[in-house]
């Protein structure tokens, strides 16, 4: 854990370093702190991605019958669920309001709602059942 954590605080200090370099390269070098952005992105969820896998493999959480395994795809049916409504309400205002680049910000935030909505579910899934 002490891995990830470590990594995602290098990641996230790289992300910040290419922000500063694109708020303070001039207009006609706009691409390459764009780029080197693009590549911290795609780093970060890469390493996170196979921290993650390791970390499954020793504790065998990823197994067909194991009890996260379960869980996680009771809550993922859940949340499916919560996801469905709001995302169609979602775009049913963006039809009829155009939004420009607000709409990003929205769907964004909804994106992360839709994240903490399935970790507080797993958490409190688990609480549940580990009583």
């Amino acid at each position: 854990m002490r891995r990830l954590w470590l990594w995602l605080v290098v990641v996230g200090a790289a992300l910040a370093g290419t922000s500063a370099w694109s708020s303070a390269a001039p207009e006609d070098q706009k691409f390459l702190p764009a780029a080197a952005s693009g590549v911290v992105i795609f780093t970060g969820i890469l390493g996170t991605f196979l921290l993650r896998r390791q970390r499954e493999r020793a504790a065998l959480s990823a197994a067909e019958d194991s009890f996260e395994r379960s869980r996680s795809t009771a809550v993922l049916a859940r949340v499916f669920i919560d996801a469905l409504v709001p995302g169609a309400v979602l775009l049913a205002g963006f039809i009829l309001f155009p939004a420009g680049q607000l709409a990003g910000i929205l769907v964004a935030a909804y994106l992360c709602i839709l994240v903490a909505d399935f970790c507080i579910r797993f958490k409190l899934q688990t609480k549940i059942a580990a009583q």
